[in-house]
């Protein structure tokens, strides 16, 4: 079992510590362990200057994530994760996941900076 270093699990923690935080961020929106292992693996051994962390909802309400994410589409169903820049703001979005899918979670990781940096 993975110890969770830069995951941030909702409910039980606020996500306000880490969305307040100049950082790059995956938010996991399904309870499938692997995107949440593969996101903080790729937090803990991030190959840039660029902080990452992970937030794990659990559970949530489409409404306030569509509310605190204005980049996010109407329609949440079958989003798996999705990425935040520095700012919070919605880079990319993963909607199927396929089960150690290292590349994709890192290209999602790069498209936040990237999109920081534009």
């Amino acid at each position: 079992m993975l110890l969770l270093k830069k995951t941030l699990i909702y409910p039980g923690e606020n996500p306000c510590t880490v969305l307040s935080r100049k950082c790059l961020k995956i938010v996991v929106l399904t309870d499938n362990r692997d995107i949440v292992e593969t996101a903080e693996i790729l937090a803990q051994n991030q190959p840039t200057s660029a902080e990452r962390h992970v937030i794990w909802y659990k559970e949530y309400n489409d409404s306030e994530l569509k509310n605190k994410f204005p980049g996010l589409p109407d329609n949440l169903s079958g989003i798996e994760a999705f990425s935040l820049s520095t700012t919070n703001k919605v880079c990319e979005v993963i909607k199927k996941w396929k089960d150690g899918d290292y590349v994709r979670m890192e290209s999602v990781f790069e498209n936040a900076e990237l999109a920081e940096n534009n």
